[in-house]
This record gives structure tokens, C-alpha cells and sequence, in this order.
């Protein structure tokens, strides 16, 4: 390890820049994004007291589980087409648009289990937990 816990490769490729960045840097790149550092907070961030204006940084609340369902399982390139070819429709059918609505409210935590056979309860929450604590 280098100095502040930054791993000898971080501390290389990024040893040009200054401390204040380096260290909005690292915050930004954690993968796990329960420990990544909030968007508010970026916004706060030392790097950026020259910019930042909290009356013009919108944000916005979490997106849902549901529409990021896609991210528990391996699809074919076909299927990830389908699924883009769905999410393009959502902006051009009234009646895809009420469909996603329903399966929302209906499916919370997502339902492509339905589709791709996947036991949502177990084995893609596992496979969640396996990447966040990583």
C-alpha cells in the first residue's frame, strides 16, 4: 500500500494530481455503491467549493429495484436486445407504458425471474450480495 491507504497502481496512475481530487477520486471509484460516496455528497466536496450551488444541483430520489432488474442476470445478446427494444417502448406506446406500470407496482423488486427463470428470491439476491461485498 502507499500512503493513505491508496493501492501502489492508484497511487501511480493518478500520483499528478492533487490531494483534493485524488481524494474525490477514490470516493467516486469504490465499486461497492454502499460505501461509494453520494452524489450530494460529490456535489459538497471540497473539489468542487468553487461551483457548487446547492440551489441549482437537482437531485433526484433512488431508482427502483425494478428497473434495474436486468442487472442480476447474464443475457444473451438477443435477450439484452429485448430488453432495450422494451425500455424504447416505454417511450412510444401508451399501452407499453401502462404494462411497465403495472409490473412495478405487481413486481417491486423486479420480475425477469419470470421471464429467464431465475428463483428471485434466492439466487439473485445472493448473487447481489456476493457483488456488493466485494
Amino acid at each position: 500500500m502507499a500512503k493513505n491507504g491508496e493501492t501502489k497502481s492508484f497511487y501511480k496512475k493518478f500520483c499528478h494530481i492533487d490531494e483534493v481530487a485524488k481524494d474525490l477520486l477514490k470516493k467516486m471509484l469504490v465499486f461497492n455503491p454502499l460505501k461509494r460516496i453520494s452524489v450530494e455528497d460529490a456535489l459538497a466536496h471540497k473539489f468542487f467549493e468553487d461551483l457548487h450551488c446547492e440551489d441549482d444541483e437537482p437531485t433526484t430520489s433512488y431508482v427502483s429495484a425494478f428497473d434495474f432488474d436486468f442487472e442480476k442476470y447474464e443475457l444473451t445478446i438477443e435477450q439484452t436486445k429485448q430488453e432495450i427494444y422494451e425500455e424504447i417502448m416505454l417511450y412510444h406506446s401508451t399501452k407499453a407504458q401502462k404494462k411497465y406500470l403495472k409490473n412495478r407496482k405487481n413486481y417491486p423488486h423486479g420480475m425477469l425471474y419470470l421471464k429467464y427463470g431465475m428463483d428471485e428470491s434466492n439466487e439473485a439476491k445472493d448473487k447481489m450480495k456476493r457483488i456488493l461485498k466485494s
